[in-house]
Parts: structure tokens; C-alpha cells; sequence
């Protein structure tokens, strides 16, 4: 279960890249975007980070279904910006 918990949740990091996909209509538009590596990279940074967020809940005790797992994965970018508004700015200067 452990495993397809993190299947569900990298899916869900990507359904919404995905979903931005299929509001292409231009089916040349569409076959460009499909072929730039950058899109790839993107949705497979987008599926590590929502796989580390649903790994940290089940690690943490957290027992998540397959609908969590895609609701989680989901929301892993603003899971993340959260956790970055949280961090204090470091004051101009220098460092160490």
C-alpha cells in the first residue's frame, strides 16, 4: 500500500500540468510543448515533491487512501510554498 500511495500522489503532482495540457487546442502548439524537455523535467520534479509529501505523512503516521493521495500530491505545490513563507528572510550581508 505504501508504494501505490506514492503512485497516487506523484499522479496527482502532475494532474494539474497535465490538465494545462489538454486545454491546448492547437494541435501543433500542443506537439511543440509535448517535445521541450522542460515540461518533462518539470512534471517529474513536480512528481518527487508531491512523492516526498505523501512519503512524509505515511512515514509520519498518517495513513492516507488513494483519494488523500491524489488530494495531497494535488496540493503539493502549495503544501511547499506554505513551508517557504515560514522560513525567515536572511537580512542582506554576508553569509558565515
Amino acid at each position: 500500500m505504501f508504494f501505490a500511495a506514492l503512485a497516487f500522489g506523484a499522479f496527482g503532482g502532475v494532474a494539474g500540468a497535465l490538465m494545462g495540457l489538454v486545454e491546448i487546442r492547437d494541435p501543433d502548439a500542443l506537439a511543440a510543448r509535448l517535445r521541450c524537455p522542460g515540461l518533462w523535467l518539470s512534471l517529474a520534479i513536480q512528481a518527487l515533491l508531491a512523492t516526498a509529501i505523501v512519503a512524509a505523512y505515511q512515514l509520519s503516521g498518517f495513513r492516507l487512501n488513494v483519494l488523500l493521495c491524489l488530494n495531497v500530491g494535488a496540493a503539493s505545490p502549495a503544501i511547499l510554498r506554505g513551508f517557504m513563507t515560514q522560513v525567515p528572510p536572511l537580512p542582506p550581508g554576508r553569509i558565515g
